[in-house]
């Protein structure tokens, strides 16, 4: 690889950590062209920078206890919105926005701030945050608060959910820093949780919502107490109504 091109990765990526970075003081984050597919293949992930090596040690400090807190709070989360819509199919016998013209489709689970990081994939089927949350009130009969990931711009990772449907099955997934007993590596300091109405053999790592929940490795995760809870409760208080604000 020639010294231009890495020069050029590591302007990139100083700025993905820029952007992060200003997230972490509560700036929001400037839209950055050509972002929104950060997913690396494994040698890209060998051949970039880490994050000590483009960034000095306080800010790395600020960084990795923004990441402890942060994936206790994406686990919190990731059991809100697994139980709102397994309540919801309870009521109403299907998935929020699944139907029998539409059984297969994706929605980023994202501020509009951080739908400008999302990807679709060509071909693929997708609904906006609007329409899942809008189905989600419908069919449950009440307003609902969003939760989002409390990172504003993507690291090495997707700062944001993902709800899918495929037929008659429905997943959830986060993404965490920390590596859990009941993740699925991608990449060095990028892990997916991820749940499901029923278990996959194919991915183990595919749980149900009482094998996650219930186990002692969550409840344990799940309940450590936050460095700093007051900033990431405003933080939460910002988009608890984001679609109701869209123009």
């Amino acid at each position: 690889m020639s010294s231009l091109m890495n020069r050029q990765r590591l302007k990139v990526i100083t700025k993905s950590v820029a952007l992060l970075l200003a997230g972490l003081i509560g700036i929001h984050a400037p839209s950055v062209a050509s972002s929104t597919n950060h997913s690396l293949t494994a040698s890209q992930h060998q051949e970039r920078p880490t994050l000590s090596d483009i960034v000095p040690p306080e800010m790395l400090a600020a960084y990795k206890g923004f990441q402890a807190d942060a994936d206790i709070v994406r686990l919190q989360q990731l059991k809100y919105w697994v139980d709102l819509i397994e309540a919801y199919h309870n009521k109403t016998g299907r998935y929020p926005l699944q139907n029998k013209q539409q059984r297969n489709l994706t929605v980023f689970i994202a501020t509009p701030q951080q739908q400008q990081y999302t990807y679709q994939l060509p071909g693929s089927e997708y609904a906006t945050m609007t329409q899942f949350v809008n189905d989600l009130e419908a069919g449950l009969g009440h307003p609902i608060e969003e939760r989002y990931d409390p990172q504003y711009a993507p690291d090495v990772k997707p700062n944001y959910y993902i709800y899918m449907l495929d037929g008659d099955d429905y997943f959830f997934a986060i993404h965490t820093h920390q590596d859990y007993s009941f993740s699925r590596p991608v990449a060095p300091d990028y892990n997916k949780v991820e749940v499901s109405n029923r278990y996959h053999n194919y991915t183990p790592k595919i749980l149900t919502s009482s094998m996650l929940f219930q186990s002692k490795a969550y409840k344990q995760a799940a309940s450590k107490r936050l460095q700093k809870p007051e900033f990431f409760s405003q933080r939460e208080a910002l988009t608890l109504q984001a679609t109701k604000s869209e123009p």
